[in-house]
């Protein structure tokens, strides 16, 4: 009888053992995955910041060239009132090739390869 209960206990310690080991190989595999997630988490926050920082640059530029623009109109309109040859100028019709030009990117041409002055 006492062989069939240390036997049993032996039987019961080695299953214990066993848990135990694949408990721990479970636990670092978990560590593992957290450090992974973490590190993913970590890229993401900082992708997340350099967009964040390129749309704020971008929202900065296009207000910028926004107020440009304003100026450039008031220093227009601030001319059209001053100055009767420029009021007469401003009421002409613009040229069609002098439109197109202005309605290209900056650098195009016509054509929309190159720069037009070269």
């Amino acid at each position: 009888m006492l062989i069939g209960v240390v036997a049993t206990l032996g039987a019961g310690v080695a299953v214990l053992a066993w848990q135990l080991t694949e408990t721990r190989d479970d636990l670092r595999a978990a560590e593992q995955g957290l450090d992974q997630s973490i590190a993913t988490i970590a890229a993401q926050q900082q992708e997340m910041a350099e967009y964040e920082a390129a749309v704020k640059a971008q929202r900065e530029r296009e207000q910028a060239a926004r107020e440009r623009a304003a100026q450039a109109e008031r220093r227009l309109q601030n001319l059209e009132a001053s100055d009767e040859a420029v009021q007469d100028w401003s009421d002409a019709r613009v040229p069609d090739g002098v439109r197109d030009w202005l309605r290209e990117p900056a650098g195009g041409d016509r054509t929309g390869h190159g720069d037009a002055t070269k």
